[in-house]
């Protein structure tokens, strides 16, 4: 846990992470996806290695799952399966604000 506390606060510290509010955001299509993240869908072959991470419980996660699988340099998981090396793995983290309040919970919780 102290791990990913650290790489965490690295990545916040180095302005890596973006907050993305996932209800009013819902993507249906790759080329949507792609502009979120990296301007436009052919910047996604050179942009930055891009982790979205959910919530458990986020109601978007299936269709950001479904039209981030085909963007060869972004991934997505859920907060449940987050850990280091994922995060150590990309240059930028999405996390959704259901995402970043479970991480939150789950980091205040373990440090009491």
């Amino acid at each position: 846990r102290a791990a990913l506390v650290a790489v965490l606060a690295d990545r916040f510290g180095h302005d890596a992470i973006t907050l993305l509010d996932a209800a009013t955001f819902e993507p249906s299509k790759t080329a949507e996806c792609a502009a979120l993240l990296f301007g436009e869908r052919k910047a996604q072959r050179k942009g930055p290695r891009t982790l979205i991470v959910t919530g458990r419980r986020d109601a978007s996660a299936a269709s950001l799952r479904r039209t981030v699988r085909n963007l060869s340099r972004a991934a997505i998981t859920d907060c449940g399966a987050l850990d280091v090396k994922d995060v150590l793995g990309c240059e930028r983290l999405i996390l959704t604000t259901a995402a970043y309040d479970e991480i939150v919970a789950a980091l205040t919780k373990s440090t009491r």
